[in-house]
């Protein structure tokens, strides 16, 4: 896992996308579909 490339690691690496993404999905309520949604509407 350490040996692969820079290049491999970035897709191969489900971490990587999924940090960025949960931060950005809880700060704009758009993605959240439990009580969010309503007060970004």
């Amino acid at each position: 896992m350490t040996a692969t490339p820079p290049g491999v690691d970035k897709p191969s690496k489900p971490d990587a996308p999924s940090s960025p993404v949960t931060p950005p999905v809880e700060t704009n309520g758009q993605h959240q579909t439990h009580d969010e949604p309503v007060k970004t509407d």
